[in-house]
């Protein structure tokens, strides 16, 4: 067997009675937050515009746009756009096998292909769990290089995991399932290079509406090649610099789920994850000092290189840029005491005395006397009167060795929600899309989802 068709039977093979409970718990705490990621990012102008642009195209419309009541897509255009809204405000999973985020493709698709197929919520369960098994399974044996040559893996991999969990939900034969795959292999993209621009969370969309229309044209007979993935010309070979062949086996024959190992983070802060290590040492320096920041002369803060190579505006000159930058995030957690959706949002940065602290902060790759690998941030803080205050934090709030508490889910989807609905509409929300497993028919998620609003 191609190694496309071994993961077109390994994906088939995926449903709820080989599932773990501990799988399926946290799948379901990662759709929650995907749901309200949406939220986040639905009232957006990118998001928005999108939605507008595709309200034109002449097409099935059977699929609902989350946060515009008046408009149905087809699923691979509403899967865009709701991919986008939930990407836009940089506040969604991350899988650790695949470097990148798997859910902002995977959910939406399943919500927007789920809705127009009339499936039920145990159904968009499977298919979600399944491409983000996928997206892990070929994050950590076959693009495991790749994130490091500049590919956006959430695209790279995602498109795989998204393709997957459309193929499920159409109910493709194996022939079918493995063209699919071939196809989507033909339509990986994304660089990291557009990190901090608007173009980050159009490739994060075109993945989720891609996954569906790769589906959609294996369902009506295009075919692929079937070593799309090894063949010398093929994807391995011209965008990664390695295959774990042992690993690939060996996940698939012991049904390790990316779920649980090496796990998924589910963020705190909205902005990338390199900044989330600063962002916790500064907030805890923030919270055991009585300093003024009007008192700090300059702030040395060490981190891992790729932290560095990802979080590259060191002065943003714009909000979108300020979720890309270390030193900005580390200013707004010391003067604000933490971070908060609205910090990036807007077209300028409006926060002078932010801006002004950030000047102050010297990022520098992490040398000798730091734990290597594990993404640790060390903040020194330097007074006037030079005083140092030091922090380190190996561990950032959200990996899945410190996972995100029961509580702090919830005040996370409530701090959005409460943006755009009454706080009691929010609370009966969350609490709906705590069980969808006894839904008989997505669209009642989406309905329960836009009527609130």
């Amino acid at each position: 067997m191609t190694l496309t068709q071994e993961i077109a039977s390994y994906a088939i093979s995926i449903n709820k009675d080989t599932i773990s409970a501990a799988t399926q718990k946290i799948a379901a705490e990662i759709m929650r937050d995907c749901v309200g990621c949406i939220l986040g990012g639905m009232n957006d102008w990118p998001v928005r515009r999108t939605a507008e642009y595709y309200r034109g195209f002449h097409a099935d419309t059977n699929a609902s746009v989350i946060g515009i009541r008046d408009l149905k897509l087809a699923p691979e255009y509403a899967a865009m756009v709701n991919a986008m809204a939930a990407h836009i405000r940089d506040f969604d999973d991350i899988c650790v096998a695949a470097e990148g985020h798997p859910t902002v493709a995977v959910f939406p698709s399943v919500l927007a292909l789920g809705e127009a197929l009339s499936s039920s919520g145990q159904e968009i369960i499977d298919a979600y769990i399944t491409g983000v098994e996928i997206t892990g399974l070929m994050g950590s044996a076959l693009f495991a290089s790749g994130y490091h040559m500049g590919w956006d893996t959430t695209c790279t991999t995602g498109i795989f995991g998204t393709t997957a969990a459309a193929a499920k939900l159409l109910r493709l034969t194996e022939e079918e399932f493995t063209n699919a795959l071939g196809i989507a292999a033909t339509e990986a993209s994304g660089l990291r290079a557009s990190y901090g621009t608007f173009a980050k969370d159009l490739t994060a969309g075109r993945t989720a509406s891609k996954g569906i229309y790769a589906a959609k044209m294996a369902q009506l007979g295009f075919d692929a090649n079937p070593a799309e993935l090894e063949d010398e010309s093929g994807l391995l070979a011209v965008s990664s610099n390695g295959f774990d062949v042992k690993l690939f086996h060996h996940i698939i024959e012991k049904r390790i789920s990316t779920f649980l190992s090496p796990g998924m983070i589910m963020k705190r802060y909205p902005s990338c994850r390199g900044t989330h290590n600063a962002i916790d040492a500064a907030l805890g320096l923030a919270d055991e000092t009585e300093f003024r920041t009007e008192e700090i002369k300059e702030i040395f803060c060490y981190a891992e290189h790729s932290a560095i190579e990802n979080d590259r505006y060191p002065q943003p000159e714009i909000p979108i840029q300020g979720k890309f930058s270390i030193p900005y995030c580390v200013a707004l957690a010391l003067k604000n005491k933490g971070i908060r959706l609205g910090d990036f949002a807007g077209d300028q940065i409006t926060d002078k005395a932010a801006m002004d602290l950030c000047r102050k902060i010297n990022v520098t790759e992490k040398g000798e006397g730091f734990t290597k690998g594990k993404g640790g941030t060390k903040i020194v803080v330097v007074m006037n009167d030079g005083t140092r205050h030091v922090r380190c934090v190996d561990i950032a709030k959200g990996d899945p060795h410190l996972r995100l508490t029961e509580d702090e889910l919830e005040s996370k989807f409530m701090e959005i929600a409460e943006t755009i609905m009454d706080p009691i509409d929010a609370k009966r929300l969350y609490e709906f899309l705590g069980d969808i497993s006894n839904v008989k028919d997505v669209g009642e998620i989406v309905r329960n989802i836009n009527q609130n609003l």
